[in-house]
Parts: C-alpha cells; structure tokens; sequence
C-alpha cells in the first residue's frame, strides 16, 4: 500500500477493507475471483493482462497513423476470450480517443475503426462512438449480418438507435426481409421493400447526406471485387518487425507471472497463518483470564505442564525398566534441562514410587 498515491483507494483498504471481518471478506471476494479466475485461465489472456505495462500505446497509434490489425478468429482464441479481448479494445479505443480532448480539434488526426462481426463486442461504447467521438476524428466501421444484431443483450436498443440516429449516408444491398422493411423506413419508403428484397449482384440502394440534408433515394450498380494475390514473404516480414517491436516473449512472461503467482500463494500463506496466529492469541487470553494470570504467565504455565507430561512420560517408561531409544533419551534431556530453568523438575509421584519400588522387587 505504500505506493499507491490514490487517498480514497489507500483509504478503502486501510480502513473500510480492515473492518471486514473475515467472513464478509470471503464472500465479497468469491464472486470477483471467480468471474476473474475464469478469464485468467486461459494462458493467451492471462499471458496478455498478466503483464505490467502494455507495450501497445493506442493512443500514440491514433496520433501518428498507424496502423493496429487484431485477429479476433473464434476458431483461434475460443468464444469468450475472443468477445472479451475485442470488448476491451472497443472500449480503448473509445476512451483513447475521448482523451484527445487535450490538443486542439485541428490537430486531431483522422482515425479510422473497422470491426468486423461487431456483434459479438457489442457495447454501449459502441453507441457513444457514433454519437460522441466524431469531433475526437474517430470514425467507425462496423459489419454484421443483420439489424436484429444491434440489439445488446437482445433488448437494449441504444446500439441500434445510435446507429440509425447518427449516420448520414445509407447504402444498402440485398438484406433478408425483415431488414428490408426497416431500410425501405430509412429511404421514406420511396423504395419498397421488395425492391430491395430483388436487389441483383453488386446492386444497392442509396441516399447520400450532401450540406447537411439527405438526398432522394437512387440504385447504384458497383464493381465486384477485385483479384488479390497475398505475398506471403511480405507478410512474414511485417508480423517478425511487430513482434521484434511490441512484443514480449512468452517464455519471459510466463516466467514473471509464475514468480508473481509463488509470491503471491506465499502472501496467502503468511496472511492465513497471522490470521490463526491472532486467534490462537485471543484464545490464550481467554484461558488466562479464566485461570487469573496474566497472557505471558498463562504461557510459562502451560509450557511448564507440557514439559512435565512429557517429561513424566519418558521417566515413567524408565522407571518400569523399558528401554529408551536415544531420541528419547535426548528429548528426556532436553526437558529436563527446560523444567530446571522453569522451577525445577518436579519430584516422583506416589504413583510413580510405587512403580519404581515394583520394579525394584522385580529386579531383585
């Protein structure tokens, strides 16, 4: 706690944190690790937050142009890590580019966000995009499949209304019938939806926002898409120099995070055993209390009755003639020595007497 800097967040766990009982803590931390626990394992996601300081400054990406490709393929990283890795950059990105506040509207570099399959990272960051971040020259570009997609948690229709709400310039191709019905809306049904529904290849329907004021709806006939050959060689150059630059080595960072994982089991460990400490102590006090003795001569009491049973034990086995090994021998020894310093050893019950003298006749 020494080096955070925050007062309320020093004060939550220096004094509200403090006053939890240990029963309340457990329940107030069970459900954050197991939501936490969850993501973390996964060794791609674990490997990502569990780092210190990112090496990927989107902020500086926004500012000099460059540009930031993330492959988000369900088939590679599994539903939930994918949603949640792509969730996490949208909302970056957003607050990125809100913290562009700071320099003039001028200098503001344009910026450029396309998401793919938008759905599955559905957020309200999404709707504040498209209604706030335009003066911030960030510019979003979102594919799906269908309206009924823009829905979060399939009622929240902010997404959908921030959608419709904010964009000038509508081009639609051929989309199925349910969605026809609702762009033949957003084109004044000038166009019907079964015009829409007719559409052919590479055919779409558009209205344009020139000056401030939308156009009359008019068909567009667009080129397909052109023949692209991928150079391998060039890719590989490009993914080795990204990595060289931004990455870290997964080897180092398993490393730290299993260092940090040890330490903190460790400080588990020790906090467990303060925590059983403190209550062995509250127990002892209470006995004390009981018997009218202060803490520390409760303590020389009960070490002094232990060494005694003990040490009777031992002499007991002695005195019937049984063999002691030389670990009891030793113990026998080392007892004695601490009843010395404690008062003295004790002497022979009668009990004890009359074994002896048994053992005695039996000798004899």
């Amino acid at each position: 706690m020494s080096r955070v800097g925050d007062p309320l967040v020093k004060s939550f766990w220096l004094d509200e944190y403090e006053s939890w009982s240990e029963k309340y803590r457990t329940e107030a931390l069970a459900a954050i690790q197991n939501k936490v626990g969850q993501l973390l394992s996964t060794p791609l996601i674990r490997n990502i937050v569990g780092q210190v300081k990112s090496t990927i400054d989107l902020r500086h990406a926004m500012d000099t142009g460059k540009i930031v490709l993330v492959n988000l393929s369900k088939g590679k990283l599994g539903e939930d890590a994918s949603a949640f890795i792509g969730s996490m950059l949208v909302t970056k990105f957003q607050i990125d580019a809100m913290s562009r506040a700071d320099i003039p509207e001028k200098d503001r570099k344009d910026f450029y966000l396309y998401v793919d399959e938008f759905q599955n990272f559905a957020t309200e960051s999404f709707a504040t995009i498209l209604s706030e971040a335009r003066k911030y020259r960030l510019s979003l570009t979102m594919a799906n499949q269908y309206v009924g997609q823009l829905l979060i948690n399939e009622r929240n229709t902010m997404l959908r209304d921030a959608v419709f709400g904010n964009v000038g310039t509508t081009i639609c191709f051929q989309v199925g019938s349910d969605d026809a019905e609702i762009f033949s809306l957003q084109f004044e049904e000038t166009v019907l939806p079964k015009d829409i529904l007719s559409l052919p290849k590479y055919h779409a329907y558009g209205r344009l926002m020139i000056d401030g004021m939308p156009s009359k709806p008019f068909s567009i006939q667009t080129l397909p898409p052109p023949v692209y050959e991928q150079d391998a060689t060039r890719v590989d150059v490009i993914r080795r120099l990204s990595r060289e630059r931004y990455s870290e080595k997964r080897e180092v960072v398993e490393e730290k995070i299993a260092k940090w994982a040890a330490s903190a089991a460790e400080a588990r460990h020790h906090a467990v055993s303060e925590v059983k400490a403190k209550e062995k102590e509250e127990e002892e006090v209470q006995k004390a209390r009981k018997k009218g003795m202060k803490l520390e001569e409760y303590r020389a009491w009960r070490d002094r009755e232990m060494w005694t049973n003990d040490f009777n034990a031992l002499r007991k086995k002695e005195l019937t003639g049984e063999a002691l090994t030389d670990d009891e021998k030793k113990k026998m020894k080392d007892l004695e020595q601490k009843l010395e310093k404690s008062g003295g050893v004790p002497p022979l019950s009668k009990a004890m007497q009359e074994l002896a003298e048994k053992a005695k006749k039996k000798e004899q």
